[in-house]
């Protein structure tokens, strides 16, 4: 009976250790890539509310299947809930990156470091207005190139995400 009772337990985690999570898109589409990158090529465009399993995490993309194609979704167009945080747990995210997203109490301010991740409306908040933007929109959605000529800056934006920035001296 003890022997059974093991091999129960083993046979649960073997077979939750391959379990697929449930997950939404959340406010904007999601593209999903061929790899875990802004470059890589996009398979398709997953509409606001769309179901998706998560099948693993590279940082900071999920790895989803979705109508039967798999590929990778950037963490930030998930809809953050208790899923969200149970998803966090599971694959090890340092979800204090997210902060911002999930937690709207956090005070920001021109002090504030830029974080990939952090949306287009808490950039504005750390660094005002930009003094010119670039904005280009495709069929998987707009990219942006927010211009700070003053600070000698260049901020980057997918679908209202900050994706890169760079600063020149």
């Amino acid at each position: 009976m003890k022997n059974l009772s093991v091999i129960l337990v083993l046979l649960f985690l073997v077979i939750s250790s391959f379990s697929q999570d449930k997950a939404f898109v959340d406010n904007l589409p999601a593209v999903l890539r061929e790899k875990p990158d802004i470059t890589g090529n996009e398979i398709l465009t997953i509409k606001n509310n769309e179901e998706i399993l998560i099948t693993d995490y590279v940082a900071p993309y999920f790895k989803v299947k979705y109508n039967e194609k798999e590929g990778y979704v950037r963490i930030t167009m998930i809809k953050i809930d208790e899923q969200m945080a149970l998803l966090g747990k599971k694959y090890k995210i340092n979800l204090d990156s997210l902060k911002s997203v999930l937690n709207p109490k956090v005070v920001i301010n021109s002090n504030t470091p830029l974080q990939i991740g952090m949306s287009a409306n808490t950039v504005r908040q750390i660094l005002g207005a930009p003094d010119s933007n670039n904005k280009s929109t495709s069929s998987s959605g707009v990219r942006e190139q927010w211009v700070y000529s003053q600070k000698n800056m260049y901020v980057y934006f997918e679908n209202g995400i900050l994706t890169s920035f760079q600063e020149t001296k």
